[in-house]
């Protein structure tokens, strides 16, 4: 496995950890999707910034409007935003 793809497993752990020790999801899934952007220039410029997404649900995010859905994640992973290029997120349930 290249140096780039053991970044970005150890990067999904990571962003697991994360969002797990902030909002204790009932769901999560954390996806690497980098494979499907080789190619494109800022994947190939910055080949440890990957391309994931997120599947959660969490009883912190009940009655929150989208945006402040998003924002718990991002305040969740701020510190690993270096190592991410692109994040899709999908709040479940």
């Amino acid at each position: 496995m290249s140096e780039r793809w053991e970044h970005h497993k150890q990067t999904v752990l990571l962003i697991r950890q994360n969002l797990e020790s902030a909002l204790s999801p009932s769901y999560l899934e954390v996806l690497d999707e980098s494979h499907q952007h080789i190619g494109h220039t800022a994947a190939e410029l910055e080949p440890k910034k990957g391309h994931f997404k997120v599947i959660i649900s969490s009883i912190r995010m009940q009655n929150l409007n989208k945006i402040a859905q998003h924002q718990l994640v991002y305040k969740a992973l701020a510190g690993l935003m270096p190592r991410i290029h692109a994040l899709s997120i999908s709040v479940v349930g």
